[in-house]
Parts: structure tokens; C-alpha cells; sequence
């Protein structure tokens, strides 16, 4: 995290004051432990920020408002700059920091700082996929791994909840924590300025756009005005996941990929969401699909129908259709297979309710230690009858 002159805490104010004593640059100050009374945190000779704003005055020719808007992290490259020791700047590179005429002077070339800086501005949202592309890997935001700074394995949390690319290593040495150009700076051995460029030159590619999440509506469309404005982009044909199945459908409802839409509905008929299947026979609900007491219906109910049969998927429902007679519903999955029939079992307590299910039981030996099935399932409907 980096903090701003004049609202720094009062541990970092210590942190830096010690530096500059160090350094030379602040002299006359004693340094002394931070005691605290009452719960608040309180400094025993009153040292705070206007020292460390009043010493970037004096030592680097910086007026008050650009002293007052300096960060810690800019405080340290220039600290370091002005010592050779440290490693830092170049002299043409601290030379052109304290111009003392550039702020005033648009044609002149812009200073290091206005460089971090609109690199800063320039890179918010986009860390996540900044930093791989400047060669550190880190874990998606918001998790723990391997730190590129200083290794293990989940000592590293990469934070971001500001989109600076905030991060915290449990193992890292003082400073362990900061901002994603801090983390380019320390990952490759250079400094913040050198970092920066590095962040310029991969700014300048094409990225992806960042994922901002949307807020949602308080008042969100209904799912079943949502199902329908699908419904009515969709398009009639055959659909390539019922054909490898052996089934020809031509008056399949498909979306423009060629994936089925089935929607899905409760006895009473209200629309509750919809499935998709893709060609290769992957399956999804719709966003907001109620599933359970829900399913997707194959034959029309009318009057007081004696046989229902109710299967698993849709594919399984369409064979059943051909090979039995009765009102066929599918469940969308097992889960749902009970729900179906308890309601259908509620409102035609006569009906022959028929569930068939997927014949997904195997032999021990027919699965590996994972579960996992060792041979190809057979998928044929097994019947188990509910009076």
C-alpha cells in the first residue's frame, strides 16, 4: 500500500524519519518507541508529516503542493537518488526530478515522477493482466501463491481491491507489501522509474478489457421476459448434439452457436429458466433458472393424463417419447427426479408415475480409485415405477 505525505501512520512517519536521520537529512530529531494511551496511537516529539514534507522542500527543490502529493514510494526513489549509495536513480535522472522550472514550463520532457505517475493512472484495472505480460506471475486477484518476489507456495496474496495491483508477502523483507509497479520494481531487481517504462512499453500493447463487475438492477427483468427475449432471437432446426444421439429433431429451438434452448417450466405452466446444450453436449441453465420442481416438457399436459413418465435429461426423454405412451417430462437431472414426482404425484394422485432414470450403476471393479468409470456407460433409461 502506498501511503500519501500528510496522512501517513505514525509507524511509517518513524520508518521514514529513521532513513532520512541516517541520510543526514533530518537532523536534530530524536527518535523515540511509539507509545500508546488509551487505545490511540501517539507520538512522544510530536514528529508528523509536516517534517517529512518541509525536508522534500528543502532537499529536492519541490514546492509545497508537489511536496504534499508525493507518495512514500516517490519519497524513496528520490531519497535514494540522492544518495549513490542507494540504489536509485541516475544523476541525469534525479537531475531532471528537481528541475525547479518544470512545472512551469509545458515543453520541457516530463519528469519521472509525471512518467510513474501517469503510468499509475494509466494501469488501473488492468494489473491482472499487466504483470504477467512484464514477466511476474501472480495469483488471480484476491488469492494466495507463490510470491515472484521471495517463492514458496501461498505466502504471496495478490489483493487488488483498489485495481492498483495491491499486494502482501508473509515472507518478503520490509517494505513486504505495495502497488503493482512496486511489485515489478522488486520482482526484476530495478527501480520504480526503470519499472515504469516497463509498464509504459506493455501498456502500449493491446490488453484485455478489465473485468468490472456490473452492478446488478434492483429492479432485475423477471426470468421468464428474460427466457422469452432469448426465445425470440432463437431459430428452428437440427440440433448436432441430439443427432450424435441418434435423434432426428428437425424443429429443435437453437441459439446462434447451435446449442438447444429448452425451457423450463413448473405444472402450472410459469416459465422458470431455460437449459442450454451445446453441440458437444455441454449443459447450462440460464442465469436465474429456478431447477428444482422445474422441468422441461416433451409432451403437453392436457386433462387428466394417466401415465407420466419423467426422465433425466431431454435426449432421454425424446427416446422414451417414441418407445412409450404417457406424458414425458424431463427433470433437467437426478436431483430433480423426485421433486418432479412428488408435484406431479400432489396434483394427479391416480396417474402411473414412471421415473426414468439414467443407468448409471456400475460394478466396483468398473471404476477406478477416483470413481471415475474405467469402461463406456451405458446411458439406456432404467425404469423404476412409482404406482
Amino acid at each position: 500500500m502506498v501511503y500519501r505525505l500528510g496522512r501517513v501512520p505514525i509507524y511509517d512517519i518513524i520508518v521514514i524519519a529513521r532513513e532520512l536521520i541516517t541520510h543526514g537529512v533530518i537532523g536534530r530529531v530524536k527518535i523515540r518507541k511509539l507509545q500508546r494511551h488509551e487505545g490511540t496511537d501517539t507520538y512522544s516529539d510530536q514528529f508528523n508529516a509536516i517534517e517529512y514534507i518541509n525536508a522534500a522542500r528543502t532537499h529536492f527543490g519541490m514546492s509545497r503542493e508537489e511536496a504534499e502529493r508525493l507518495t512514500m514510494t516517490e519519497f524513496q526513489m528520490m531519497l535514494k537518488a540522492k544518495f549513490p549509495d542507494e540504489k536509485g536513480f541516475t544523476r541525469e535522472e534525479y537531475d531532471a526530478v528537481i528541475e525547479a522550472d518544470d512545472k512551469r514550463n509545458n515543453n520541457q520532457k516530463s519528469r519521472p515522477l509525471d512518467i510513474i505517475r501517469t503510468v499509475k493512472k494509466s494501469a488501473i484495472n488492468h494489473w491482472q493482466s499487466l504483470l504477467p505480460a512484464c514477466g511476474v506471475d501472480v495469483p488471480a486477484k484476491g488469492k494466495h501463491g507463490a510470491c515472484p518476489i521471495c517463492g514458496g507456495t501461498d505466502r504471496f496474496h495478490f489483493i487488488d481491491d483498489n485495481h492498483h495491483g495491491d499486494w502482501h508477502c508473509r515472507q518478503c523483507d520490509e517494505p513486504n507489501h505495495g502497488d503493482g509497479l512496486d511489485l515489478v520494481a522488486r520482482t526484476k531487481g530495478i527501480t520504480v522509474f526503470a519499472a515504469a517504462k516497463l509498464v509504459a512499453d506493455v501498456l502500449a500493447m493491446p490488453l484485455p478489457e478489465p473485468k468490472i463487475a456490473k452492478e446488478q438492477s434492483r429492479a432485475a427483468k423477471p426470468i421468464a421476459e428474460r427466457i422469452m427475449a432469448l426465445v425470440a432471437t432463437a431459430v428452428k432446426g437440427e440440433s448436432q448434439y441430439l443427432l450424435k444421439k441418434g435423434l432426428q429433431c428437425p424443429n429443435q429451438r437453437l441459439l446462434k452457436d447451435g446449442s438447444l434452448l429448452l425451457v423450463t417450466q413448473t405444472l402450472d405452466g410459469t416459465i422458470t429458466g431455460a437449459q442450454t446444450i451445446k453441440p458437444n453436449g455441454e449443459k447450462r441453465l440460464v442465469a436465474g433458472t429456478q431447477k428444482k420442481g422445474s422441468f422441461i416438457p416433451i409432451s403437453k399436459i392436457t386433462g387428466t393424463p394417466d401415465i407420466f413418465i419423467i426422465t433425466e435429461g431431454y435426449a432421454t426423454a425424446l427416446t422414451v417419447r417414441q418407445l412409450h405412451k404417457g406424458v414425458v417430462l424431463a427433470a433437467i437431472d437426478e436431483s430433480n427426479l423426485l421433486t418432479v414426482a412428488e408435484q406431479v404425484r400432489t396434483q394427479w394422485p391416480d396417474a402411473k408415475i414412471i421415473l426414468a432414470a439414467d443407468n448409471d450403476w456400475h460394478e466396483p471393479e468398473e471404476r477406478d480409485k477416483n470413481g471415475r468409470l474405467t469402461v463406456k456407460s451405458n446411458s439406456d433409461p432404467l425404469y423404476r415405477f412409482c404406482g
